[in-house]
């Protein structure tokens, strides 16, 4: 009996040693590469995995090894500053670098919102998807909803905002990191 209690104690132990924790639904393993090309194995995070418009602005990192000794602090999670970093991806997709003009118009003449964004808008740095990777990138730059504190709650409000945002998007040429080019 005392060694079966032992052997219990033993295995308990080395488990909790060796414990890792389970990435969140909104977490996933990826890169962040800096201005000054390092290129860092991370955990990438965003706010909401389920909003296109989610990896382009406000994406947090942290390093891997954070993850073996328990709960990730809130100050151990970086912020990917555009400009900063020039380029994150995870498994499957890829985002990087642009300064484009991310204005949200409420106006329903697609012509006047157009002129609109060129017009008023100063340009603002976000991460875009990179769609066709080449020579010649092509991007996809998710249209920012304006979403309410109260709108969050609201799951009707979130899904017609997700759904606009992926049928109502932006794509960017680019060649290198050179510049990002509207179509």
């Amino acid at each position: 009996m005392r060694t079966y209690l032992s052997f219990t104690i033993i295995f308990l132990i080395q488990a909790s040693l060796f414990a890792q924790i389970k990435l969140k639904a909104n977490q996933m393993e990826g890169y962040v590469i800096s201005s000054e090309s390092s290129r860092k194995e991370v955990i990438i995070e965003v706010e909401d995995i389920n909003f296109p418009w989610a990896f382009q602005q406000n994406v947090k990192y942290y390093d891997k090894s954070l993850l073996a000794g328990g709960r990730v602090k809130r100050e151990d999670k970086k912020l990917c500053v555009p400009g900063v970093i020039v380029e994150f991806g995870t498994q499957k997709r890829k985002f990087i670098f642009v300064n484009h003009s991310a204005k949200v118009s409420s106006d329903k003449n697609k012509l006047n919102a157009a002129i609109s964004k060129f017009k008023e808008d100063e340009n603002t740095d976000f991460f875009s998807e990179v769609i066709h990777d080449g020579k010649i990138q092509l991007l996809k730059f998710y249209n920012i909803p304006e979403i309410s504190d109260a709108d969050y709650d609201n799951e009707a409000i979130i899904q017609t905002c997700i759904n606009d945002s992926n049928e109502k998007f932006d794509i960017l040429l680019a060649k290198g990191f050179q510049s990002k080019v509207g179509i």
